[in-house]
């Protein structure tokens, strides 16, 4: 029979096989149940001593606490600087350090220093960097790397601000902010910031479920940056699969803001790039917001929602996929690119187009609706293009349509009328949104008051794909009276002032303007009546009756119809005119995540009058509903009667994905 000896000094113990083999399975689970109870949190400070543990008393550097850590633990560390090259060799440690940014890691002064901050070695999965403040004073290193090989998954930057010393002329190049080499899945940036940097973020390598949430990329040559690896093969790296950046933005980026060579799978809400390429003196390349520059590969879907892109010196949007028959330099590694959308987006004061599609058989098909693009120009990068809101180039066999419909042009007349936003020839827009307004009553007498509501939400086609972005400001004007605010901008298509008639007599117009275009509603002045003989004093008024807001939440979950649209409230007015208005843009949240939808008000209230209020759910969020089952809509209606009466309510109303099943809990 098979023995085992263990030495254990200065008696030796003899085993059986088995026994050994259990008394060692044994003695390996006690020893991961005792640490998974023991995970310490280690200490550092400008005072400390690099000795012992850090547990007991701090140490003096970051790097020694490092190597006296074990997974899993969480290195505190005080406010203060700390001038360091530091590598995480240790699974699942957290960096923790002092509130407000007052822990600093890196050089002092100006000159250049040539480190590396931080360094993942391979394999350290679930570290956490956080509330720290990370300085780079390097021209050719990054401020944090990870170099693989090895993969390094879930890695997440809470708070952190890394920051360098600003972009220069190559071939001298500044250090990158975060720079990806390895391999990984399940990486967060939340809450941090990229600054003077060539590039922000970069990259490399192939990553999976990437996420960036409420961060910031400014002032760097291009700020997030996924870059394909050379020779460029089917097998080169430098793609992420199941990208999703939300609530970020990218100002003043000399290049641009956003640029992907290898792309899947990615959603980009709620971001803004502004001023890329502004102030420039030497621009060789880019200057425009976002680039899909797709390479050697299979790439997309690419959504696009809810952003803004603005005043960059070329075009805001370029989108193509590389390797098309002629495409000599792509060629032996074509792309593809399986559809791109842009949905419920401002791209306004570019200096070219709002989007420039190359539009190839390399791409699958472009989707372009409910946005708003007005007043940009036509000097894109290496191109002048003939229209400044959607070009086209098809330039090969088997191109799809760029479908452009529903989408805001900046004047009523459409995308083929002089001063609008235009498209050229290889672009859809056969229905575009117009700008309407109207009153709650045409005939008044000085001192009167009326409901105006101004609105960006209908089309040839009928109903918008999404709600009408945020930002648009409407101004109003009239020689019959004036508005109570002269302007406001749009919440959901709509914006609704008071007007009040002045003492001039006779007929005219109530003008409202959005981005130059202008609509009309006809008002009259009456003269004030003039009685005979002084009028006898009226008893004290009754107090004015509040309008009333029935929320239907009350009558249980609402099942969506196929349409998306909602009753959400029913509103009775008992004064001579109510106005309508809700205080911010609705949200519905589905599963811990939140859309915007669109919300349609009454725009004629007069006394007695009852209306409905509706929500308009887009397509995504009734699959995201039906997926999931339900979820709660939130939304704060203020109406005001003529006579001075108001009534707030906040409505909330639990919503039903049509044939899904709610989820319990």
């Amino acid at each position: 029979m098979l023995e085992t000896t263990f030495a254990v000094s200065p008696v030796r113990i003899t085993l059986h096989k088995a026994a050994a083999s259990a008394l060692l399975i044994a003695a390996l689970l006690g020893l991961g149940a005792a640490r998974a109870d023991a995970a310490n949190t280690l200490q550092v400070a400008p005072t400390g001593s690099d000795s012992g543990n850090c547990v007991g008393a701090a140490c003096a550097t970051i790097a020694y606490a490092v190597s006296q850590a074990a997974t899993d633990d969480t290195i505190e560390i005080a406010a203060g600087d700390y001038d360091e090259e530091i590598e995480i060799t240790v699974p699942g440690l957290t960096l923790q350090g002092a509130p407000n940014l007052a822990t600093v890691i890196g050089p002092d002064g100006s000159g250049v220093v040539e480190q590396t901050e931080i360094t993942l070695a391979d394999g350290v999965d679930g570290v956490t960097l956080s509330d720290l403040a990370i300085h780079s004073s390097a021209q050719g290193k990054p401020a944090i790397l990870a170099a693989g090989p090895g993969a390094i998954d879930g890695l997440t930057l809470d708070g952190v601000a890394v920051a360098g010393i600003g972009p220069s002329t190559p071939p001298t190049t500044v250090g990158n902010g975060l720079e990806v080499k390895a391999p990984g899945s399940g990486w967060k940036i939340v809450d941090s910031s990229f600054a003077h940097h060539y590039l922000g973020v970069v990259v490399f390598s192939d990553m999976t479920d990437f996420t960036v949430e409420g961060s910031s990329f400014d002032a760097n040559r291009a700020g997030f940056y996924v870059e394909r690896t050379l020779p460029l093969t089917a097998d080169s790296t430098g793609e992420i699969d199941g990208l999703e950046i939300t609530a970020t933005s990218f100002d003043a980026n000399e290049y641009v803001g956003l640029y992907f060579e290898g792309l899947k799978n990615a959603v980009i809400e709620g971001v803004t790039v502004t001023d890329t390429g502004a102030g420039v003196g030497s621009l060789p390349n880019g200057a425009r917001a976002m680039v899909v520059n797709l390479k050697a590969g299979a790439g997309g879907p690419v959504a696009v929602t809810d952003s803004t892109f603005s005043t960059s010196v070329n075009e805001a949007i370029l989108v193509q996929a590389r390797g098309w028959e002629g495409d000599t330099a792509y060629e032996a590694a074509p792309a593809s690119l399986a559809g791109f959308t842009l949905t419920g987006s401002t791209l306004t004061g570019n200096g070219g187009p709002g989007v420039i599609v190359n539009n190839r058989s390399t791409l699958s098909g472009t989707e372009i609706h409910g946005n708003r693009i007005a007043q940009n120009g036509t000097v894109g990068y290496n191109v002048t293009a003939p229209v400044d809101g959607v070009f086209a180039r098809n330039e090969a066999v088997g191109a799809p349509t760029v479908d452009a419909a529903e989408n805001w042009f900046a004047c009523n007349a459409g995308p083929a009328a002089a001063g609008c936003a235009n498209v050229n020839a290889p672009v859809e827009a056969p229905v575009w949104l117009v700008l309407t307004v109207d009153t709650a009553f045409e005939t008044l007498r000085p001192g009167q008051q009326t409901a105006v509501v101004a609105a960006i939400e209908s089309s040839a086609g009928g109903d918008p794909v999404l709600p009408f972005p945020a930002g648009a400001e409407a101004s109003f004007s009239s020689g019959f009276g004036s508005f109570e605010p002269a302007s406001e901008p749009l919440l959901s298509g709509l914006a609704s002032p008071t007007f009040t008639a002045g003492g001039t007599i006779g007929s005219g117009v109530i003008t409202a303007s959005v981005d130059g275009e202008q609509a009309t509603t006809p008002i009259t002045v009456l003269a004030a009546d003039k009685a005979a003989e002084p009028p006898p004093t009226p008893p004290a008024p009754e107090p004015p009756a509040p309008p009333t807001i029935h929320p239907v939440g009350d009558k249980g979950p609402t099942v969506v119809p196929d349409s998306g649209k909602v009753t959400i409230a029913t509103i009775s007015c008992a004064a001579e005119s109510c106005a309508v208005k809700a205080q911010g843009e609705p949200t519905l949240k589905i599963g811990g995540r939140s859309f915007k939808v669109r919300v349609k008000l009454p725009k004629n209230l007069g006394d007695g009058d009852s209306a409905k209020v509706r929500v308009v759910l887009p397509k995504k969020v009734r699959e995201a509903l039906t997926e999931e089952g339900r979820g709660r809509l939130t939304l704060k209606l203020k109406v005001t009667g003529s006579d001075g009466s108001v009534k707030t309510v906040t409505v909330k109303v639990v919503l039903k994905g049509k044939g899904g099943k709610a989820k319990s809990g």
